[in-house]
């Protein structure tokens, strides 16, 4: 699936969740990634953009902590980027012409999620998401809302206002955006 495509499922998945109020009880739009080969899934509701890393610079600040790898220049505002692979405690996702950003909307402001690949956007029924296992990824349990099985694979889906609010305490989110007002 090309970037294009990609893009284009993904406007075309946000068009038709704002259109359907009655399918949204029974089935919710995920976008399907892979990290440092840790699969995960974001709401298609929380996903604003799917970017080429190859595209971006990301340009790293002194004394952040992990996974925070820097911030990138979006369309004239700043994003902190947070690496999908050291988020869950995994090696770094790829940067460069492999990796993808994933730009969430996050409750202050925008977040890009550094990944590997995006390897799909769909629909999936609200039944098929489980309880993650208390001892199943521990150090990310704060964020992670559930996890769901899709293409044979389970994947973790993250609950990007739950990240962020993880984050918070430990990375400056919040100066990051007053910096995109000053």
């Amino acid at each position: 699936m090309t970037e294009k495509d990609l893009a284009e499922r993904v406007e075309q998945a946000t068009s038709e969740l704002a259109e359907s109020t009655d399918a949204s009880d029974e089935t919710s739009q995920l976008v399907f990634v892979n990290a440092a080969c840790i699969d995960m899934a974001f709401h298609i509701s929380s996903t604003v953009e799917l970017v080429t890393a190859q595209h971006l610079t990301i340009t790293n600040l002194p004394h952040l902590k992990s996974p925070l790898v820097g911030l990138v220049r979006r369309r004239g505002r700043l994003i902190p980027v947070i690496d999908g692979g050291l988020l869950i405690g995994g090696m770094p996702a790829a940067r460069g012409s492999h990796g993808r950003l994933v730009v969430c909307k996050g409750p202050e402001g925008e977040l890009g999620i550094l990944v590997d690949e995006v390897t799909s956007v769909t629909t999936v029924k609200n039944g098929d998401f489980r309880e993650m296992a208390s001892s199943q990824w521990s150090s990310a349990g704060e964020f992670i809302s559930a996890v769901v099985e899709f293409s044979s694979k389970d994947h973790v889906v993250i609950d990007v206002t739950l990240l962020w609010n993880s984050l918070r305490s430990r990375v400056p989110l919040r100066e990051v955006h007053s910096w995109n007002r000053a």
